[in-house]
């Protein structure tokens, strides 16, 4: 997963920028029409890192926070397509569990 942690030599994104850069991911750049063609790119990445998320969350609390986040502030359309499975809600009661 690209973490401002595991940034490679060559990115120079600074820590605090880096909750931006996740918001604008998954609901785009703020004030501005964007073309089809780059919204089309920006949603696949943007499903390919919810998938490596929910994937990471299975093992990792706060990964799964960080996917729940962004489907929140990205919609349901994220999921769609999406190559991980999705887990239950924290705190979610199973009809097997009521």
């Amino acid at each position: 997963m690209c973490t401002p942690t595991h940034r490679g030599n060559g990115d120079n994104l600074d820590l605090a920028e880096f909750p931006e850069h996740f918001r604008d991911l998954f609901r785009g750049p703020p004030g501005s029409a964007e073309p089809p063609e780059h919204r089309a790119a920006r949603m696949a990445a943007a499903r390919d890192v919810l998938a490596e998320l929910l994937i990471e969350g299975e093992a990792d609390a706060v990964a799964l926070e960080d996917a729940w986040y962004a489907v929140l502030i990205g919609g349901p359309m994220l999921l769609r397509g999406c190559r991980a499975r999705v887990p239950r809600a924290h705190g979610r009661r199973t009809r097997e569990a009521a």
